[in-house]
C-alpha cells in the first residue's frame, strides 16, 4: 500500500470515529452582521444551539408560478413598500471561489445571509446532503434552491422575493 493510500485510510478513520460526530451546531453573528455556523461555540460570543432536519422541508410552488416557471422574472421598478422578509441560507466550503463571489454579490446588493460551512462538522455536512448538495455554494433564496454560482438565478430569486 503506497503512502497516499494509507494517508487517506487514516483520514477516513479519523473522520468516522471524530467526536464531533453528533454533536451540536451552534450560530452565532459577527461584527459585520454575517451569520456563521460551527461544531464549536466561539468564546466571547453568544451563539445559540440549532437543531438540524433530518430531512428538508418541501418547498411550496404557488400554482400560478407554475406556468411561468421557465420565464425569466421581471424586477419590480418601484421599491416595495415595507422591508422585505427575505431569507438566505449559504452552505459554503473553505478556499470556495464560487462562494466569495457569492458573498461579494449578497455584499454589494446588501442581502443579508446565513451561512453554514459544510466542513465545520459532521451535522452540517450531513445536512448539506440531506438538501441534496453534491457542490458548493448550495444557496436557498426564500426557498428557491440554488447549486452553484449564477448571478442571474441569484438576480431572479431576489426579484422573485420582491427584493431589489
Amino acid at each position: 500500500m503506497n503512502r497516499s493510500c494509507a494517508a487517506a485510510l487514516l483520514t477516513l478513520l479519523v473522520a468516522f470515529t471524530s467526536p464531533c460526530v453528533g454533536g451540536e451546531i451552534f450560530r452565532w453573528k459577527d461584527a459585520q452582521g454575517v451569520v456563521h455556523y460551527s461544531d464549536r461555540a466561539e468564546q466571547g460570543v453568544e451563539a445559540e444551539t440549532v437543531q438540524l432536519r433530518p430531512e428538508p422541508e418541501p418547498v411550496e410552488v404557488p400554482a400560478e408560478s407554475a406556468s411561468i416557471k421557465n420565464k425569466p422574472a421581471k424586477p419590480s421598478k418601484a421599491p416595495p413598500a415595507a422591508p422585505v422578509d427575505i431569507s438566505v441560507v449559504m452552505y459554503v466550503m473553505p478556499r470556495c471561489g464560487y462562494c466569495t463571489t457569492a458573498r461579494n454579490y449578497f455584499r454589494s446588493r446588501g442581502v443579508p445571509w446565513q451561512e453554514i460551512d459544510i466542513n465545520a462538522s459532521a451535522a452540517a455536512s450531513r445536512d448539506f446532503k440531506a438538501h441534496g448538495g453534491t457542490g458548493t455554494p448550495l444557496t436557498y433564496i426564500n426557498g428557491v434552491r440554488i447549486s452553484g454560482w449564477s448571478q442571474g438565478a441569484y438576480d431572479r430569486a431576489l426579484a422573485q422575493s420582491g427584493y431589489r
